[in-house]
């Protein structure tokens, strides 16, 4: 048994040098027996795929279009592997250099050769463009990038949009209105980031 996590971080600078960025950071596996117990010794390799998606926009009758939307598998090759410490962990520093989403996949192997697979995936942005798949009512989806924010922290949301780059009006409401923002999205980093204040 296996599971996996990852702890990413993109670079801060926004030069035009998109081509050079790379996502680094830690990913860590972890090795349990069938009990739920961390086993020191396993074997675990880590890879990562990439899931890429293509759309097109087809025309229907009544004048009406529809998204085609196709993902394509691209097996990216090993990131890392070893094997688990006395607490069952497996960690690698890793560096990713494609964009969009990327599964990352822990492999374990028992001393039988028996092989259990974990995944977590991950976005990479500021890379390429990157796509979402369309649907066919234009729709957006904002997702922040964790759960919960304390004051002073700064929240940060992925936009999904099937454009390649729009204007948001951006609002922050409770009981009304509290401010309003307007901001350029592109795909290459569709996020939108806001100052938590006190309330």
């Amino acid at each position: 048994m296996a599971r996996v996590r990852s702890d990413l971080r993109g670079p801060k600078r926004r030069d035009a040098d998109h081509q050079r960025r790379r996502a680094a950071g830690t990913v860590q596996a972890l090795a349990l027996d069938l009990q739920g117990k961390p086993r020191a010794g396993v074997s675990v390799e880590i890879k990562d795929v990439a899931r890429i998606m293509s759309s097109s926009r087809k025309r229907m009758a009544g004048r009406f279009y529809a998204y085609d939307n196709h993902t394509e598998i691209k097996d990216l090759g090993s990131l890392c592997s070893g094997k688990s410490d006395d607490h069952g962990i497996v960690s690698c520093d890793v560096k990713l250099k494609d964009a969009g989403n990327i599964n990352l996949i822990a492999v374990a192997k028992d001393g039988d050769g028996h092989a259990a697979n974990a995944s977590t995936s991950v976005w990479v942005t500021r890379a390429d463009e990157l796509w979402f798949g369309g649907e066919n009512t234009n729709r957006i989806d904002v997702l922040p990038e964790k759960t919960s924010y304390e004051a002073g922290e700064t929240a940060r949301f992925q936009v999904r949009m099937p454009f390649r780059s729009a204007t948001a009006l951006v609002t922050v409401e409770r009981e009304g209105i509290v401010e309003t923002h307007v901001v350029e999205l592109n795909g290459r980093d569709p996020t939108v980031e806001l100052k938590v204040r006190d309330a």
